[in-house]
């Protein structure tokens, strides 16, 4: 009787494992229809979701393989690539001939797409660290991973390495599709900790550099155990003070800094602030520019009809930089415009004005970041104009009469361009418009133009350096 009741229950533990197989069979039928449907009707994404599904219940080379297919459908190549050499690897010889030639030329052709890398943890220390994470791009990747050629799109990407008594290493690298297989190495350096605090680092650039008595551990902000006592920041940043600052980390406590970039340099305790560079700047070069004016009956106008001024001139620029994206200074200019010729009122001859121009004004102006950067700008300050003419004698004589007299008068000047840096030097193109009055008059106080204030618009072209 005992017997029977112990084959009794083996009988019905089989049949609940055949149950459960089978169910597990028609799940993975039923996802994998599912996802061949979605395919073919172009929605990969939710193709993918329903093959992953499929290969959670069971593990097929074949479905591996609609997984790789969807993957490269979104363009998500190294994902593709790793699919179908996990499909290579697991389906071995029970693959068809066609199906693993079909997979390895799928692989070349995304290969080209992609960049491919070798990941390498190195260490400082007498042993190494019993355990290292490691992420790229944030993203946690195996030992096991690791230990193959990884494959990223092409851009920018930050390789981490974390280790217990060893501070955060950091390494940058920017990837082209189909270069050559790179090596990248994330250097580990050991920290002796018997007593230990956590340090936190925050600046408010994200490129600033952060070293830890003078290793460097990061960009913008940085956080890790260290040992308890007096330890030395170092955060510089192009185009930025250098800031020194030393902080002293409580055992078993905490210890926070904030780095204003932008702030006056700070040093640290007998040390002597860094040289800081490229925060004043000089510019000079070439100016064209235009505008239309009304002579008056003094340059044989009607006061009325508006005539257009030509000309070019000398503009120098220098200033220094206050901020991050703001920068102070003085823009100066000397130039002249001439008019066409135009027939006088009286006469069959033809008046010749030229106009000399200077201005002196202090600029504001905001600037992006980058070695390609924008900017705009407002200046505010002095115009002065001088009227040279050689006019038609209205006498019965005839012959001719000349005009001479000037002015100065208030301008407001608006301009917005670009900057190319090239190193220390940089060139600047920029299209501007100033709004400026006309106070020219001769020697007894008549006008020669009857319209004031009147705009100009023009183009500048300079070179420049920055200390």
């Amino acid at each position: 009787m005992v017997r029977l009741r112990v084959a009794s229950l083996a009988f019905a533990c089989v049949l609940a494992a055949s149950s459960a197989r089978a169910d597990d069979a028609e799940a993975a039928r039923t996802h994998f229809s599912t996802g061949v449907r979605l395919y073919d009707a172009h929605d990969y994404a939710a193709a993918l979701a329903e093959f992953q599904a499929a290969y959670a219940v069971k593990r097929s080379p074949q479905i591996k393989r609609n997984i790789a297919l969807c993957l490269r459908g979104l363009g998500r190549h190294p994902e593709a690539i790793d699919a179908l050499e996990e499909m290579l690897a697991e389906g071995g010889d029970a693959l068809k001939p066609d199906v693993k030639d079909g997979a390895k030329q799928a692989i070349g052709e995304m290969n080209a797409l992609v960049a491919t890398v070798r990941v390498r943890v190195v260490y400082t220390g007498r042993t190494p660290p019993a355990a290292v994470a490691v992420t790229i791009d944030d993203r946690a990747v195996t030992t096991e991973r690791l230990a193959r050629p990884v494959r990223l799109l092409p851009g920018e990407h930050v390789f981490k390495a974390v280790a217990t008594g060893y501070f955060q290493a950091e390494q940058r690298a920017r990837l082209t599709a189909g270069q050559p297989e790179t090596a990248i190495e994330i250097g580990l350096v050991a920290v002796e900790i018997a007593a230990r605090g956590r340090l936190v680092v925050q600046t408010n650039v994200s490129t600033a550099r952060v070293a830890i008595d003078g290793v460097e551990v990061g960009a913008g902000t940085w956080s890790g155990d260290v040992p308890a006592g007096a330890h030395r920041i170092d955060a510089t940043a192009a185009g930025y003070p250098a800031h020194s600052v030393t902080v002293n980390v409580p055992a078993n406590g905490q210890e926070s800094v904030s780095v204003d970039m932008a702030s006056p340099a700070v040093a640290a305790p007998d040390v002597v602030a860094a040289h800081v560079p490229h925060l004043w700047y000089v510019s000079g070069g070439l100016g064209v520019f235009g505008e239309s004016l009304v002579p008056t009956a003094k340059l044989d106008g009607n006061g009325t009809t508006k005539h257009s001024f030509g000309g070019a001139g000398l503009v120098v620029h220098g200033g220094r930089r206050i901020g991050a994206h703001l920068a102070l200074g003085l823009v100066a200019e000397l130039g002249a415009m001439a008019t066409k010729e135009y027939q006088s009122t009286d006469t069959l001859s033809q008046n010749n004005i030229t106009v000399t121009n200077w201005v002196l004004a202090p600029e504001l102006r905001l600037m992006s970041s980058g070695k390609i950067r924008g900017f705009g700008g407002l200046a505010l300050g002095l115009a002065g104009q001088g009227v040279s003419a050689k006019l038609p004698q209205t006498s019965a004589f005839g012959g001719q009469r000349t005009e001479h007299g000037s002015g100065v008068a208030g301008i407001g000047l608006l301009e917005g361009g670009g900057q190319l840096e090239l190193g220390r030097a940089f060139v600047e193109a920029a299209l501007f418009l100033d709004v400026h009055g006309v106070g020219t008059v001769d020697t007894s106080g008549d006008r020669y133009f009857a319209d004031s204030p009147v705009a100009r618009a023009g183009l500048r072209l300079l070179v420049g350096y920055t200390f």
